[in-house]
Order: structure tokens, then C-alpha cells, then sequence
């Protein structure tokens, strides 16, 4: 890995890889090299920065994003994490992942905020619609990859969600880590497809879990909200849908939000 990262910045400061070609062909002989050692990319590289996301620490969420945007590593041009952390470790990650991604963070910690070439940091505090909205309109809607790891509580991960959702372009992929209370599925279900995918190798950690939110294909809502954020405002999360999928016992109850 750090053999073929040498060579492409000595290439390109040599002005003699300036092919996008060039670089997804760089990045696909190094993920088969890892893939063939038993280990991915995504993987690799948070290991590299010490990132609680992958199976050798806490979760097992690095060889889910992998297989998720493997194939669209060259296509993804904006990334927003909710929640930096005490490093960034996070958006490092993804810079490096993502070659021509710009990589926006939220965080609500003053001291966590900085900026370092492709990516920025903006303040946000989670729990504010009008935060919310505010960052929006810093990163621009056109995200194409939202993950939030902020505060972790469950009335957060959903206000968040159901804020900034109907302001996101049809195809963004919205991921909720660190999911303690699977009850949230119930809460954003009648809006959304929501899907909690398995994860190997398995943890035993209670909050070892991702719930991964799309806008629906058909276009149609259930409710009474539209998608078009300039007509409408997203609904009340007290609203419950659908039962949660997962045969679960979440570890508390939580107090819902207006979202208004």
C-alpha cells in the first residue's frame, strides 16, 4: 500500500499521471492485492488511522462501506460525517478512500474544527434544525454520502435524519452508526426505505449496528410530507410506522423531537 501511494504522488508531481483512468486503475490493482490478503481497502486504511470502524477494533462497518461503494470510488464527490471525534480520524479516512470526494465534517466541539486541504469542518450542533439547515447550505445539497456518529442518542440520530433527508438529492446513501435503540427504524421507515444490513465478523457490542436510509425508487411518500424541501417541512418524528425488523430489545426509551 504505501509502495503504490509513493509512486502516485511521485508520478503525479511529476505531471505524468493526471488520468482519472489512470487513478481508479491504480486504486482497483490495490484493492485486489488487499482483497487477495484476506483484508480491503476501506479496511486498510482505517487501520492506518486508527479508526474504531473496523473489525480489529469495535465495529465491523469498514467491510460493509467497502462493498458498498467499491465500485463507485471514482463517481463520489461529496461526503458529509456527522460527528468528527477527537482526531478526525474519520475524514481522513474517507479522504483517502474517496481520491476526488471533498470531505465535510460537523462537529460540535469549537477545539475539533479545521480544515486541511479536501477536507472542512463546519460547526453543527445536531440537535438544531437551524444548524442543521445552516451546514446545508455550506456543503451544498448535492451530498452524495451522509454518515452521522455524533452524539449517538437515538432522539438525535433521528432528528438529524428526518431534518436533512428531504433536502438530499434521490440517490445519497444517509447512514446511522452506532445504532444502541433499534426502535429509530420505526420512526423513519414511513418516510424512507431503511434497511439494517448484517455485519461480519459479528460483535457483541450492543450498539454495533448500522441503519442505512434511502429515499424511496417509486418517489411516493407515506404521510402526509413531501419530498420537495421547498413546498414542505419533513413530518413529526412521533409518528410510528411500520414494526422494526430486527429482533432486538432496545436498551432505553426515547423522547421524540418535533421536527418543525
Amino acid at each position: 500500500m504505501l509502495f503504490l501511494s509513493q509512486e502516485w504522488r511521485s508520478q503525479n508531481e511529476r505531471g505524468k499521471c493526471r488520468s482519472l483512468q489512470i487513478l481508479i486503475n491504480c486504486w482497483t490493482l490495490l484493492c485486489t492485492r488487499l482483497i487477495s490478503n484476506g483484508m480491503d481497502l476501506l479496511t486498510e486504511i482505517a487501520i492506518k488511522y486508527g479508526s474504531d470502524r473496523q473489525p480489529l477494533s469495535k465495529h465491523s462497518y469498514t467491510p460493509y462501506y467497502f462493498e458498498l461503494f467499491k465500485d463507485r470510488i471514482g463517481e463520489i464527490e461529496k461526503i458529509l460525517e456527522i460527528g468528527v471525534g477527537s482526531g478526525g480520524d474519520g475524514l481522513k479516512m474517507w479522504r483517502d478512500f474517496f481520491p476526488n470526494a471533498n470531505i465535510y465534517g460537523a462537529e460540535i466541539d469549537q477545539n475539533r474544527i479545521f480544515t486541511d486541504g479536501r477536507i472542512q469542518v463546519f460547526y453543527c450542533d445536531q440537535a438544531s434544525k437551524g444548524d442543521l439547515l445552516a451546514l446545508l447550505e455550506k456543503t451544498g445539497k448535492d451530498l452524495d454520502f451522509v454518515v452521522e456518529d455524533a452524539s449517538h442518542k437515538p432522539e438525535d440520530q433521528v432528528f438529524s435524519c428526518l431534518t436533512l433527508m428531504p433536502h438530499l438529492k434521490s440517490d445519497v446513501v444517509y447512514i446511522i452508526e452506532d445504532v444502541a435503540d433499534a426502535s429509530i427504524v420505526e420512526k423513519l421507515s414511513p418516510y424512507y426505505d431503511v434497511e439494517v444490513p448484517q455485519l461480519l465478523p459479528k460483535k457483541k457490542r450492543y450498539d454495533d449496528r448500522l441503519v442505512v436510509v434511502r429515499h424511496r425508487k417509486n418517489n411516493i411518500r407515506q404521510g402526509s410530507f413531501s419530498r420537495d424541501p421547498e413546498t414542505t417541512s419533513p413530518p413529526s418524528i412521533s409518528i410510528f410506522g411500520k414494526r422494526a425488523f430486527l429482533n432486538t430489545n432496545p436498551s432505553h426509551e426515547f423522547i421524540s423531537k418535533e421536527v418543525s
